[in-house]
């Protein structure tokens, strides 16, 4: 905080000055992705407005995303809808959703948006964020799409309001990688022939439940969740996966340890 009150209103002079070195525009922008930056929300608006790069723009809309309050909302909704879109646009859409003041209109327009346009899952993973049931039933219409991505996207909205198999756990903790008897990063969709190699190569027996991998579909980012599991033997070991992003898993085999998970 202090080193941004301290820098931050040196550097907002300077983009102006810099009208031919997008490279150092950019630069510029980057130091004002903080929550520190809201002081400077005008400025930001103004650079929003005018900035003519394209990485330099999404690099702003991220920041607006991140520092935005909802008291702003109006007056962003209004640029979004005179300014051609940016880059993010749609993960600010489903910021603004958030908003009461907006809600309506935002989530009419990331309707809009899923009916009449063809976007890709990185898209659709912002729009999947949002609450309105018109939403879910749309994602719900496409877990058969033929596009891999979209359905994983279209799996973990439709899972949210289901519940974990048993014995599905947040873990409060880290795996001890020290320990660990088997680890890897795998795509979702061969998590069925991961625990086949499992099975063959330590006697690992999990609930079918688990087998489908289904409940990573609801699951956080970058959380580690653990299995309590055995192998063919009653000897008690610990499967932990860590959501890395839509379809890739990384999945760690441990002796189990004593210490209690927090639950889902």
């Amino acid at each position: 905080m202090a080193v941004a009150n301290v820098v931050l209103p040196i550097l907002a002079d300077w983009p102006a000055k810099l009208t031919d070195h997008d490279n150092y525009r950019g630069a510029i922008y980057h130091l004002f992705l903080t929550p520190h930056a809201y002081p400077f929300l005008d400025h930001l608006l103004s650079w929003w407005t005018s900035e003519p790069h394209h990485l330099n723009l999404g690099l702003l809309t991220q920041t607006l995303v991140l520092i935005m309050r909802c008291s702003d909302s109006e007056r962003i909704w209004k640029l979004c809808k005179e300014l051609p879109r940016r880059q993010f646009h749609y993960m600010l859409l489903s910021k603004l959703a958030t908003c009461a003041e907006v809600e309506r209109d935002v989530k009419d327009a990331l309707i809009q948006g899923l009916q009449t346009e063809k976007l890709e899952a990185g898209n659709l993973s912002y729009i999947a964020q949002v609450n309105d049931p018109r939403i879910r039933r749309w994602f719900e219409g496409q877990l058969d799409s033929p596009d891999p991505n979209i359905r994983l996207v279209a799996k973990r909205v439709v899972a949210k309001s289901k519940k974990w198999p048993k014995g599905v756990e947040y873990a409060g903790h880290p795996p001890d990688r020290s320990e660990e008897m088997f680890s890897t990063e795998v795509g979702l969709e061969d998590l069925r022939q991961l625990f086949a190699q499992l099975a063959k190569g330590f006697g690992l027996k999990v609930p079918v439940a688990i087998k489908t991998g289904m409940f990573l579909a609801s699951a956080e980012l970058n959380r580690w969740i653990i299995v309590h599991a055995s192998n063919a033997a009653g000897h008690p070991a610990d499967l932990w996966f860590r959501l890395e992003d839509i379809d890739t898993v990384e999945v760690v085999l441990s002796p189990q340890a004593g210490e209690a998970a927090t639950t889902h």
